[in-house]
């Protein structure tokens, strides 16, 4: 009799561990409608928030807020990264830092609001890609680079996984972009070994860039594999 009151519950538990699941990955139809005014409203909000997105944090990083210069460092960004830079090391910041706790200050507000509105964004429509936007780049993907200061690496790192996971697996958002949002909190804010292996490291001393830096070849393929990117071999990374 108790086993058979086991098996019942082993089989109920089951049940609703998949219900979880399937309700965790949702599909088009329960999203609401892309119709062709939303995909314009879309991108008109998604380009807001790339302009929100680089408001000051590009006078801070120059340490300019001159507009040929800013101009110009947006010209240079084409280049390749060693030559972008070098160029880089030839701006003199004319901005004190007083000046600059300002405009962050003022850029943490827009970094939080844009958090919001994407996370709604993806919640009602699901990740709104290039294919599904029929546009020619992601736009969307550089706003996930600058969490809000008000949510720790870690916790927003967690909070991307529940939302964009899912995304993931509908195929409505690309693995190597997923996976290049995790490896880039993890590297440059974390100061972390990469998970995936996605991005390129940079030496500052040489001015160059190197192979991609993990900790455990193991468990980054074990990673990869399950989001569908294909494994890494000798020769494309370095370990920590």
């Amino acid at each position: 009799m108790k086993n058979i009151k086991y098996m019942v519950l082993v089989i109920v538990l089951a049940i609703c561990y998949n219900c979880k699941e399937k309700k965790a990955s949702k599909t088009i139809s329960e999203f609401k409608e892309l119709t062709e005014e939303n995909r314009l409203m879309l991108i008109d909000s998604l380009t807001k928030m790339v302009e929100y997105d680089q408001s000051f944090r590009r006078m801070i990083a120059l340490g300019t807020k001159d507009s040929a210069i800013l101009k110009k460092d947006n010209e240079m960004r084409e280049k390749p990264v060693e030559e972008y830079m070098a160029y880089r090391k030839t701006i003199i910041s004319t901005i004190s830092e007083a000046q600059k706790d300002s405009l962050w200050k003022l850029q943490h507000e827009l970094d939080l609001k844009n958090h919001k509105a994407f996370v709604k964004l993806v919640e009602e429509y699901g990740y709104p890609s290039k294919q599904r936007l029929k546009i020619k780049t992601d736009i969307g993907f550089e706003i996930l680079l600058h969490p809000p200061k008000e949510i720790k690496p870690k916790i927003y790192l967690k909070k991307m996984e529940k939302l964009l996971m899912p995304e993931v697996k509908s195929k409505r958002l690309e693995p190597i972009l997923y996976a290049q949002l995790v490896d880039n909190i993890r590297q440059k804010v974390l100061k972390q070994p990469q998970l995936y292996g996605t991005n390129k490291s940079f030496n500052i001393k040489t001015m160059s860039e190197g192979l991609p830096i993990i900790e455990d070849i193991r468990e980054t393929n074990k990673a990869r594999k399950e989001i569908g990117l294909p494994e890494l071999n000798a020769g494309e990374y370095e370990v920590y």
